[in-house]
């Protein structure tokens, strides 16, 4: 497997995306909703769709995957999730979807409050028992990467994390980080129910009610794979912080979710992961991550309670 697949990068055939969206015949004028490494995300307001193109091969593969297993998933949650659907067209980007869109104000932290905070907790502690308790053998045959692929994710994570942080960290605390990586990849490889996982959860892809009242849809499918489900619950506390983390987790087992005292310490563990994972999204295959984000992360692993520390 190369150090970093799906690093081919996909340009339309005039390496214009503006022609490419014209070449949709769009309802409307585009919404610009994000232009990331990933892909280039616009809003057909007009025709109430979304479209996503992508930038490189590793996202028009997730893309295709996602295809194939959305419409499977859709009936086993309680949120609406997107439906995405091909879009070809001459001139568009290979590996174009679209999907519906779906309303929603962001479930930030600012949402949350004392009379809220318990049914929002319910709210998202059911969706990810719901998702987790989906088949991981289905979800895999329909084409969602497994935890042998997320094994050859997280080693070139580590690498790639090494290589660019050594020159910030330095020898000695390069040298810990390491270690960190070697305790966690063993740990990893202990043997867990491996689960359907979202891999983002964050408050832009966390779409309430027009009432604040409950969890409406879930955007941010990109990070489907079939890994460690305490890699979701452990999203939770650094965007709302552990107070909400614990009520999610007490609703999360009260609708089936398995936990025990093995599987906190992998919630522990997954945390120590997270920052590393934000890192490498901000980065398209191929490519270093942005200064800054190095920076960024950097400065996080000089605080004692960062991993390397």
């Amino acid at each position: 497997m190369p150090a970093d697949p799906g690093a081919e990068p996909i340009a339309p055939p005039d390496a214009s995306y503006d022609t490419s969206l014209a070449a949709l015949g769009l309802a409307g004028e585009p919404v610009l909703l994000r232009d990331g490494p990933d892909a280039l995300v616009v809003r057909d307001a007009d025709a109430g769709r979304v479209l996503h193109l992508p930038k490189h091969a590793a996202a028009a593969a997730a893309h295709a995957r996602r295809v194939q297993i959305m419409p499977y998933l859709r009936g086993h949650l309680s949120p609406a999730i997107p439906l995405p659907q091909p879009r070809p067209a001459a001139g568009v980007s290979p590996g174009t979807v679209d999907a519906a869109w779906l309303p929603g104000r962001p479930l930030t932290p600012g949402a949350i409050d004392e009379r809220s905070e318990a049914r929002l907790a319910r709210s998202l502690g059911r969706f990810l028992a719901e998702l987790h308790a989906y088949s991981a053998e289905r979800a895999q045959a329909l084409g969602a990467p497994g935890p042998r692929d997320r094994r050859d994710f997280l080693e070139g994570l580590r690498d790639r994390s090494l290589r660019a942080l050594r020159p910030q960290l330095g020898a000695s605390r390069t040298a810990r980080l390491r270690r960190w990586w070697r305790t966690y990849l063993a740990d990893e490889a202990a043997p867990y129910d491996a689960a359907p996982t979202h891999g983002q959860i964050a408050p832009e892809h966390l779409l309430l009610d027009e009432e604040g009242h409950d969890l409406q849809a879930v955007l941010g499918w990109s990070g489907l794979t079939v890994a460690d489900p305490a890699l979701d619950l452990a999203a939770v506390a650094p965007h709302y912080g552990t107070d909400f983390a614990w009520l999610v987790m007490e609703a999360y087992r009260a609708e089936g979710g398995a936990v025990d005292a093995g599987f906190l310490r992998r919630v522990r563990r997954q945390a120590g992961v997270l920052p590393f994972l934000a890192w490498d999204r901000s980065r398209a295959p191929g490519d270093a991550a942005p200064a800054a984000a190095t920076a960024a992360l950097a400065e996080r692993l000089r605080d004692d309670s960062a991993p390397a520390g």
